[in-house]
């Protein structure tokens, strides 16, 4: 079966935001409850024990993260596509993906994309979560552009290292301008993306 929900993070922004299928199947999840388990905090400093500090490396992620395991996959960032490695963890028959991890050019870990709504942010917040769900200050927003055209994109009030990615629905997906109140209230968040701190 195709699982909705948990593939939301990823699947919604797969025209701005990813070229690779972030859906997940699993087979016999619909037989199982909602899972609600929270699998990852994203703070400040990194998610779970993965930091700036971290080598960009999947043997090394690997070995931080027990029970998960990395694969590779092409997303689209703002400007351009590039590959990420990807942070699958198990979950009944199937698998689910977790985060997206690109590198620094210094060969660590230099920007987390939190995929799905298990994983939190530094204020609370989950993808699926809507923008007022989130409680996002409008002012903390911009829009987005090229790959992300339709789309604002807010700092976390928990963390100034962490943005969030907001999707529309109707006009509002492919604005230039960040929608009036009401919409924005609706944008449902698709990303939760830690910058590692420069220096």
């Amino acid at each position: 079966m195709t699982v909705r929900r948990i593939g939301a993070a990823a699947l919604a922004v797969a025209g701005p935001l990813m070229l690779a299928a972030c859906e997940t199947q699993m087979d016999g999840l619909d037989k199982q409850p909602e899972i609600t388990e929270t699998f990852l905090r994203i703070t400040a400093e990194g998610a779970g024990p993965l930091t700036g500090a971290t080598a960009y490396d999947a043997k090394t992620i690997e070995g931080l993260m027990p029970g998960y395991t990395t694969g590779s996959v092409l997303i689209g960032l703002e400007t351009g596509t590039t590959n990420a490695t990807v942070l699958f963890r198990k979950i009944y028959e199937g698998q689910i993906q977790v985060l997206h991890i690109l590198s620094a050019p210094n060969g660590r870990i230099g920007q987390i994309h939190g995929v799905t709504h298990h994983v939190i942010g530094p204020a609370g917040e989950r993808p699926g979560m809507t923008f007022r769900e989130a409680g996002v200050d409008p002012a903390s927003c911009r829009p987005g552009t090229n790959l992300w055209l339709g789309m604002a994109i807010c700092t976390s009030r928990g963390a100034p290292n962490v943005v969030l990615t907001f999707s529309f629905k109707g006009e509002a997906a492919t604005s230039v301008k960040l929608p009036a109140r009401a919409v924005l209230d609706s944008g449902e968040l698709q990303r939760i993306i830690w910058t590692a701190p420069a220096g």
